[in-house]
């Protein structure tokens, strides 16, 4: 890790603690993401599950699922390439829509967080 990531990794955490020490609506939760292996395991069902609930467009929804659906992708092994293949899942790092992917997932993990909270189903400490 550099110095720089160690650095913003700690003030993070500083402001993670300061803001768990003020009380807000009742409790407070803290979840901690790895984004960076979100884009390899988003499951294309999920995602096309949280965009129909977000009210898109079967056309968009479609546009979207065929833009995935038509990524190859190709292994190299000891300098050789080994063929091509399709995905099932995970979305290409740097692709036009990434953005949109992973924030529609996220939001609709949180929403379900919230729900469960909301229900009485999970409670934060």
């Amino acid at each position: 890790m550099a110095d720089g990531d160690m650095a913003d990794q700690i003030l993070m955490a500083q402001e993670t603690i300061h803001c768990i020490e003020k009380k807000v609506r009742g409790s407070n939760m803290v979840i901690k993401l790895d984004m960076a292996k979100a884009f390899d395991k988003l499951s294309w069902s999920y995602l096309t599950e949280i965009l129909n609930r977000f009210g898109f467009s079967s056309q968009f929804i479609h546009l979207v699922m065929n833009n995935l659906r038509s990524t190859c992708l190709s292994i190299i092994t000891n300098g050789k390439p080994q063929g091509f293949f399709k995905p099932k899942r995970g979305v290409k790092q740097g692709g036009p829509l990434i953005s949109l992917h992973i924030y529609n997932a996220s939001e609709g993990f949180f929403r379900g967080l919230n729900w469960l909270m909301d229900t009485g189903k999970m409670k934060p400490y």
